[in-house]
C-alpha cells in the first residue's frame, strides 16, 4: 500500500490530496481532497508560493507519504521536467516547477517529486487503476472546458522526444480551429447559441434538453461528437492503435460519446475498424489528481 500526495494545478484551482494506491489490487483510492484558488494573474512567484503552502498543508494532514505528484497544464520537458507554456497561466513560459517544490524549505526533502502535464496524468491513472489496466496501447482523451489527451505505448505513458505528444485538442479540424476550441465547453455553448439564440445554456443542461428529445439540442452534441471521433480516428491512423479511452466532465453525454464512437468506428484502415475498441474512462472527475498520485509508482 502506498500513500502518494498529488496535486492538479489548473488555471481556476490547485486541486490536491493524498491517494491510497494497492499495487496487487491495481486500485487507487482518493483518502481526501481538497483545493484552493489558484489565482494565476498575481504571476509565477504567487502561484508558486501557494504551490509550496499546499505541499506542506499535506504533509501535515498525511506525515508519510511516499511522494508528491504534480500535474499541470502544458508541456513539461521530458529530460529537464521544465513545464513549458500552459495556456492558463500567465508567465508560465518555462517554469523549473519541480526543483522549486523540492528544494521549498516546506517539503520533506526524503520525498520524491514528480511532474506531469495534467491530461497525461489521467492517462497514467487510467493504465494503473482504471479503464487502461492490462492494455499495451491506448489514445486517452479527456473532455472538458479543453479536450486533452495522452497516449500510453507498451505498457509506458508515451510523451515524444519533447513532450507534446498526445496533444490531441491542438489538432485543427475543419473548421480552421483546434479541436478543443471548436467542441470543448464553450465550442459546443457557442454552437448551440448559433442554433437556438440562447446564450449561457451549460453543456450539461444541452445534454438534458438532447435526452428529453430537443432536435437542435441533439444536432449540437452530434456533430460535435462527430468533429472529435473523426479527429480521433485520424489520430488512430497515424498512431496505429486501436484503444480510446474517453474521459473528463463531457464524456457524461450518451448522445456525445455515442456520436464520436460512430464517427471514429468509420477510420479508413479496415485493421484498426475492425479491432477498434472505445471505453469511458474509469475515472471523471478526479482523474488528474489520481494520475499525479501515481507518478510515484509509475
Amino acid at each position: 500500500m502506498h500513500s502518494l500526495a498529488a496535486l492538479d494545478i489548473g488555471g481556476t484551482y490547485i486541486k490536491y490530496g493524498v491517494v491510497e494506491f494497492q499495487p496487487d489490487t491495481q486500485s487507487a483510492e482518493i483518502l481526501w481532497h481538497a483545493s484552493v484558488e489558484t489565482q494565476a494573474q498575481n504571476g509565477v512567484d504567487d502561484v508558486l508560493a501557494r504551490i509550496a503552502n499546499v505541499v506542506a498543508e499535506i504533509h501535515k494532514r498525511t506525515q508519510h507519504v511516499h511522494a508528491v505528484g504534480i500535474g499541470v497544464p502544458g508541456v513539461v520537458d521530458p529530460a529537464t521536467r521544465i513545464v513549458q507554456h500552459p495556456p492558463n497561466l500567465r508567465g508560465w513560459e518555462d517554469v523549473d516547477l519541480l526543483n522549486y517544490v523540492y528544494h521549498s524549505p516546506l517539503h520533506n526533502p526524503s520525498v520524491p517529486v514528480y511532474v506531469e502535464n495534467d491530461a497525461n496524468c489521467g492517462a497514467i491513472a487510467e493504465l494503473h487503476a482504471g479503464a487502461g489496466r492490462g492494455l499495451k496501447e491506448f489514445v486517452y482523451v479527456t473532455l472538458g472546458t479543453g479536450i486533452g489527451g495522452g497516449l500510453v505505448v507498451d505498457g509506458r505513458l508515451y510523451a515524444g522526444p519533447h513532450g507534446e505528444a498526445g496533444e490531441i485538442g491542438h489538432m485543427l479540424v475543419s473548421t480552421g480551429h483546434k479541436l478543443e476550441v471548436a467542441v470543448g465547453r464553450n465550442g459546443i455553448m457557442q454552437m448551440y447559441q448559433e442554433r437556438t439564440g440562447e446564450g449561457g445554456v451549460d453543456v450539461d443542461e444541452i445534454d438534458h434538453r438532447a435526452e428529453a428529445g430537443e432536435a437542435d439540442a441533439i444536432d449540437v452534441l452530434t456533430t460535435a461528437g462527430t468533429l472529435i471521433g473523426e479527429t480521433l480516428g485520424s489520430a488512430l491512423v497515424v498512431l496505429g492503435i486501436r484503444t480510446i479511452i474517453i474521459g473528463g466532465g463531457m464524456s457524461n453525454s450518451r448522445t456525445l460519446m455515442l456520436s464520436i464512437e460512430a464517427a471514429v468506428r468509420k477510420v479508413p484502415v479496415p485493421t484498426i475498424a475492425r479491432h477498434l475498441s472505445v471505453h469511458r474512462a474509469h475515472f471523471i472527475d478526479h482523474a488528474g489528481l489520481v494520475g499525479a498520485a501515481l507518478l510515484g509508482v509509475a
